[in-house]
C-alpha cells in the first residue's frame, strides 16, 4: 500500500495494521528458513533430509509415460520446496554444493 492511497478514504491506522501484518508474516518465514537450516547442523538432520529427498524423487525422473507421473510431480514439488526452503539466502556455488547435505560414511566419506 503506498502512502497516497491513504487520500482515497483510507485511514493511517488501517496503513499501520496492513504494514504489521507484512512485517510479521516476514519474520515467522524467515524464522521458518532458519529452522530448515539449522537440520544441516547435526549428522541426524541431514542423514533425515538426505532420506526425505530422496523418497520425494528429486535426484530422478518423475516421467512414467501414464498417470503415475503426476503422483512423481507432486513428490518432487515438496522435496524441491524443501530444498528451496534450506538454499534461500545462498551463494549460487553454495547450492551448487547441495550434494553436502549427503550424510556421510562410516569411513568419513560422502
Amino acid at each position: 500500500m503506498e502512502p497516497k492511497d491513504l487520500s482515497e478514504g483510507l485511514y493511517i491506522e488501517d496503513y499501520i495494521q496492513d504494514e504489521k501484518k507484512v512485517l510479521e508474516q516476514k519474520l515467522k518465514n524467515e524464522a521458518l528458513i532458519l529452522s530448515y537450516k539449522s537440520m544441516l547442523n547435526s549428522k541426524d538432520g541431514k542423514r533425515v533430509l538426505w532420506d526425505i529427498l530422496q523418497m520425494c524423487g528429486v535426484f530422478q525422473l518423475a516421467m512414467t509415460g501414464n498417470s503415475w507421473t503426476y503422483f512423481n510431480e507432486g513428490k518432487r514439488g515438496i522435496g524441491l520446496y524443501i530444498m528451496t526452503m534450506i538454499n534461500v539466502g545462498n551463494k549460487f556455488e553454495d547450492v551448487l554444493g547441495f550434494q553436502k547435505l549427503k550424510p556421510e560414511k562410516k569411513d568419513g566419506k560422502s
